[in-house]
């Protein structure tokens, strides 16, 4: 079984007027940067699913 630690990070920026919150998803080790994801709300549910 291969496990990674990877670590969360969570932006809000400011594009056009409208806020957008930009998620990313990090490898501890290697710090690659594993997945992206920009969205304009910000919620539990929406965590959960990234």
């Amino acid at each position: 079984m291969f496990l990674k630690k990877l670590i969360a990070y969570e932006t809000k920026l400011k594009v056009n007027g409208d806020t957008v919150y930009v998620w990313a998803a990090v490898d501890v080790d290697t710090r690659e940067l594993l997945t992206i994801k920009a969205t304009r709300g910000r919620s539990t549910l929406m965590q959960c699913y990234f």
